[in-house]
This record gives C-alpha cells, structure tokens and sequence, in this order.
C-alpha cells in the first residue's frame, strides 16, 4: 500500500495541452483516496496564479526545505491547485538555478560554468542524454525537473517520511531529469515514468510518415536511433529513452503508443495506464442543467443568421456535426472528415432537412466577418421580439403569421437589412489573415462539392478560432459548445489517446473516432452499431474505404428519427462509462505498487 504520492509535471496547475486535463481529472480520484499525502509539483509560470493556484501556508516541516531550496536559487510556492480538486501542490521557479555559475568535474577537469552545462554533463556521463544541440525549450525545463529531484530529496529526509512507501510519479521526458537524479541518489522512492507519446514518434508522423503502422510491422524490432538526429530531437529521446529505463514502472496510456514505445525507446511499457474521465459531474449535469438546450438553440440561431440571408432551410430538426482539433490537417483527420461529408452530400441532395457541419479549430485570424456578426445581432433581437410577444414556434415566417400585422411589417424590415457577403453564404465565418484559396480546409471543402449552395444539404462552417468566451462570435466555452450537436466526428491518424471522443459523449453526443487513435483501440471491440459511438477503420484501410465507412455512418444517423437519435445519444453517454476514473485508476494504482516493490526489493 502507498502510503505518499508525489506527481510531476509541468502542465500541473498549468494548462498548456491535454495533460493538463487527464492531471485535472485524475487529481479528484487520487486526492479523495490520498487526501493530504498527495501532493503535486508544477512549473510556475506567474499565469498560474490568475485561475489555477491559490496560495496556502505550507506544512511546518516544509518551510526550512523551501528556504534551503530557496539558497540555491529554487523557489517553491505551495498553495491548492484550484481546478484540481483543491489539491496540494508546489510550483517551482529555478530560472535563477538554471543560471548560476557552479564548479564542477568533467571529463576529469574542474569546470566553472552555468548550472544548466551541469546537469547536461551529469546526464551524459551517467544516462547517455545527448544534449549537445539542446533547444531553448529543453534547456528552460531541464532544470526545473532536476529540482524536482532535489526538492523530493529534501522532502523524503523528513522524520515523518521515514519508513513509508513514496512514490514519485514523472510525466513525459519534460519531468524526466527529476527522475535522474533521485536514480542517481538513490533516494527511497518508487519512480514511475509516463510517457503520453514518444517524442521521436511524433516528430515521425508529422514528416509524413505513419509512425504506428511503422511500429506495428517492425514486430518488437528497434528503430535506428539515429533517427533522433535526424529529426533534431536527440536531447529529448534520449533523455526519455533513460527515463524510461530508469523508471521502476514504465507507463504509457494506450496500446498505440505502448507498441510505439518498444519500437522508438526500446522497451515495453510495464502498465498501460489508460486515461479516465469523471461521468459523475456530467451525469448529474446533464439531467439537471439547461444549458445544452440553450446552447443548442443559441447555435441554430447562429446558422439561421449564417444561412437565411440567401435562402429558405428548415431549421427545425437539422442533423449537427462537428469535428474540433488542432489544425493539423492530415493528422487530425480534417481531410477525412470533408471527403466523407461531400459524398455524405451527394447521397442525400434534394432533402429538405439539412445537415450542418461546424468544422472547429484554431488559424490565423483577424476576427469574425462584420456581415456575420450584424446578421446574428439581427436574428437575436428579432428573436427577443418574437420571444417577447409570444410568437408561435417554428420558422421565422411561420411565427410571423401569429402576431400583430404591424409589428411582423417591423421584423420584415429588419430581416431585410441582413448583410451578404456573396452569392452563397460564406465557408468560413472568420476573417483569415491569409487568402482564403490558400487554406487547407476551404480548398478541400471547395474539392468535394461542399460549397454552401442552396441545391447542397451539407452546409458547412469553418469556424478557425475554436470557441471561447471571447471569440466574439458564439462567445461560449468548448464544453458549453459540445451540448449543441448532435455528432462529433474525431478521425485523427495519430493520437497516442484522444478524450475529445469521451467529451463529446460525455455532453450526449454520438460520437465517432478511428483505429489509429489509443482510445479507438481500446473500445474498438466494445461498442456496435447502437453504441452510439464508431471506430472507423483507418490503420489498415485505404482513405476512400475510410471516408466510405464515415460517410456510411453519418448517413445512417441522418435517417434515424429524433426518438432514435436521441436513444442513441443517450447510448453514447452510457458506453462511455467504461473509461470513468472509478474504473481507469486501478492501471496507475497497479504501477505504484509494481514501483514500490522492485524499489524496495
């Protein structure tokens, strides 16, 4: 039984990527179970202090090792991380550590140089960590977690930690030198590494080649590491080619990466630690709350806006689709999901109840187009009107008929200055700062017939600044965004794991994603067709059988009836269930035990 966790990493109480959210997630679990021996450690950086750390006087026994930190140039700030449960948490500072002239023996020669050449040297001579052309990213965060390492020291020098079961956990080769250095002390700690993907892998895959077919054929065999140079990341796998081997349990999150692990580290992961998500909070949310019903209308109004300026559509009971990611165009899947959306149109054109696709990400932009935000500001108040008079459901036109003459003459006139930007409603609702011919997804939209015109039932909307409460448009947080749709569509073709399906389900939609992703593998053989949620086929199929597969699935909702729709929404939410932290944490439980063992065997 562990009796104190320590858990590292730099996107503790610092949201920079997904990490950031499993730590957030996981954090409720274990720190119900840990209480106050549970503390995480963080990167500091002064934005965390605006949302996500709140000071707090830390423990008495703390304080002298926070100062003696302090004398070699660590600052350590304890305090509660806010959206993490409230859980105890240090964010250390050692840019004044990184930089302090020390001198040291290398090579059999005295050395006066900055602490960072230290450490590189320390790492080279101990682990083989390659750090010769390190970049600046690696350099800056090198020497926060090699004070991780000390600061645990420190910690575990303590009386009362004396004789208990410590485990400290490392996340990604960013936390790896703090693992080092507590191997190279032998500080009495079980030292867990988790890796949420190789970074040579990725660097692979983003050069075009398919990094996980690659590993599934080499069957156990090692990639050539010279590899590492050749995509100028030599520091970083190196330095996570040792932390995993150091490691007294080696962790990864998925079967896609852990294959990926042995063919780029050179070692099999010990667990598979999956990601979890907490159903809890949704479920209770979900039945409780009114706000993906006025999330949903508010996004209706919004097409309503986009679209009535050019033509008559039925807004009533549309089909909602989205995809949302990184704009990676290929390796996300955005060509997939286009390609599928054009043959999904040219199947079901002449329907009279249309489909919208909102194509979410983030580009380069100066801000919505001003003719779109006049028309939503026209259709709001329209609707405020409608709303204030008690107006008849259904279209505009038809809750026109149900009030007085006068007034609907009023409205008339205020729907007929809405603005038109050209014959068809625009692709994307965004001003780019680059031509528009020129961008990735309007082209393929463009390519697949996907062109806003009023013979299409497939209407897309590119929306290139993701969502938030200051995108000034829709003005609304991705998790508010995600109750508007009814399907989420994920086809990435490289993701080491992937929540963004879970979300979706978790917000009641249907929800789709593809074999190439951690997730998609494990529930793969455990959801059908009445699952709500799909795994298209893509590692081993052609891309016109992939967007085949998709635009099968997409056609086969479109045709369900809202009573089937709704069933399988609601099939979607409760499928995802198996994927709960109360579920999923028993593999990072599994590795701290398995860490405590061969550190105190």
């Amino acid at each position: 039984m562990v009796d104190f966790l320590f858990e590292v990493s730099s996107e503790a109480g610092l949201k920079v990527g997904g990490i950031y959210t499993v730590l957030r997630s996981k954090s409720e679990v274990v720190h119900k179970k840990f209480g106050d021996n549970y503390l995480l450690i963080g990167y500091y950086e002064p934005r965390c202090e605006e949302s996500d750390f709140e000071y707090a006087q830390p423990p008495e026994d703390f304080v002298q090792v926070f100062r003696d930190m302090g004398y070699r140039g660590i600052v350590c700030r304890y305090g509660h991380w806010l959206k993490g449960d409230n859980s105890n948490i240090i964010m250390i500072d050692a840019s004044r550590f990184c930089d302090r002239l020390v001198t040291y023996t290398c090579n059999g020669a005295n050395v006066t140089d900055r602490q960072i050449n230290k450490i590189k040297a320390f790492m080279w001579e101990k682990y083989k960590v390659d750090s010769l052309y390190a970049d600046d990213f690696y350099d800056k965060h090198v020497p926060w977690a090699y004070a991780t390492g000390k600061l645990i020291e420190q910690i575990m020098a303590l009386p009362r930690f004396k004789g208990k079961k410590v485990i400290a956990h490392f996340h990604e080769w960013i936390a790896g030198a703090g693992l080092l250095y507590l191997h190279d002390r032998k500080v009495p700690v079980g030292k867990v590494f988790t890796t949420h993907a190789t970074t040579l892998g990725r660097s692979i895959y983003m050069a075009g080649r398919n990094t996980l077919q690659e590993a599934y054929n080499a069957k156990g065999s090692l990639i050539d590491q010279s590899e590492a140079q050749k995509f100028g990341v030599q520091a970083k796998h190196t330095l996570e080619v040792a932390s995993a081997r150091y490691a007294d349990a080696f962790t990864t999150v998925s079967e896609t990466v852990s294959v990926e692990c042995e063919y780029i580290l050179g070692k099999k992961p010990d667990v598979i630690t999956l990601n979890g998500f907490n159903f809890d909070y949704f479920e209770r949310k979900n039945k409780t709350d009114k706000l993906a019903k006025y999330v949903r209308a508010e996004m209706l109004q919004f097409l309503e806006s986009y679209f009535s300026p050019y033509y008559k559509l039925s807004y009533e009971n549309p089909l909602v689709v989205c995809i949302a990611a990184r704009y990676e165009f290929i390796n996300k899947g955005f060509d997939v999901f286009i390609n599928a959306l054009g043959k999904l149109n040219r199947r079901i054109k002449g329907s009279k109840r249309p489909v919208f696709a909102l194509i979410l990400t983030q580009s380069d932009v100066r801000g919505p187009k001003p003719e779109i935000i006049s028309n939503y500001l026209i259709l709001d108040k329209v609707e405020e009107v409608l709303n204030g008079v008690n107006a008849p459901a259904g279209t505009i036109e038809k809750r026109l008929k149900g009030i007085d003459r006068e007034l609907a003459g009023d409205i008339k006139a205020m729907i007929k200055s809405f603005k038109k930007i050209g014959t068809n409603p625009p692709i994307s609702c965004f001003q780019l700062n680059y031509p528009e011919e020129n961008d990735s997804i309007i082209r393929a939209c463009i390519e697949n017939g996907l062109a806003n015109s009023p013979e299409d039932t497939v209407k897309v909307v590119f929306y290139p600044n993701f969502v938030s409460p200051t995108d000034g448009l829709l003005a609304m947080s991705y998790y508010d965004f995600l109750g508007g749709p009814d399907v989420g569509v994920f086809p990435s073709r490289y993701e080491p794991y992937g929540l963004t399906p879970v979300e979706a389900a978790a917000k009641n939609n249907i929800s789709i994603t593809s074999d190439t992703t951690g997730f998609g593998r494990f529930v793969m053989d455990k959801v059908d067709k009445n699952s709500g949620m799909t795994v298209i086929k893509m590692l081993t199929a052609s891309f016109e059988a992939s967007t085949d597969e998709l635009a099968n699935e997409l056609e086969r909702v479109y045709r369900l009836t809202p009573e089937q729709l709704s069933q399988l929404k609601e099939n979607a939410f409760n499928k995802m269930k198996i994927v709960d932290w109360s579920e999923m944490i028993k593999y990072y439980y599994q590795a701290y035990e398995m860490a405590i063992k061969k550190s105190t065997g």
